[in-house]
């Protein structure tokens, strides 16, 4: 489980295999949302475009990829992760995380502007 608060950074690292012709323009596409019938995405980062080099074998990448945490995109509450490796030949690839992984949590309480007046009595 990870706990997140506004401002923290989520870290993404995103490995997987690329084989055959030289291909560009791939993107990931990191997600946190609430899984529900379909994933309710509620913030999310894309990765630059993705360039790979011809590859006679199976080549594994890892990528990182890094979202700020956004409270007015993110309120408390959990959440999931979804992956999507897109623009890619033969369609999306995704990846979902555990339910209920992701736990944001409300900014810290705030105070400010005391001012005080006294007098004699």
């Amino acid at each position: 489980m990870v706990e997140l608060r506004e401002g923290d950074t989520l870290r993404f690292n995103c490995r997987f295999t690329h084989e055959g012709q030289a291909y560009s323009g791939a993107k990931l596409r990191c997600s946190v949302g609430v899984k529900n019938a379909w994933f309710n995405e509620k913030q999310f980062v894309e990765s630059p475009s993705l360039n790979f080099p011809v590859d006679i074998t199976p080549r594994e990448y890892d990528e990182d990829v890094d979202m700020v945490i956004n409270i007015g995109k993110l309120p408390a509450g959990t959440y999931e992760a979804e992956v999507k490796l897109m623009g890619i030949p033969g369609g999306d690839i995704f990846w979902y995380g555990p339910l209920n992984d992701i736990t944001v949590i409300g900014a810290p309480a705030e105070f400010s502007g005391l001012k005080v007046t006294y007098a004699k009595l």
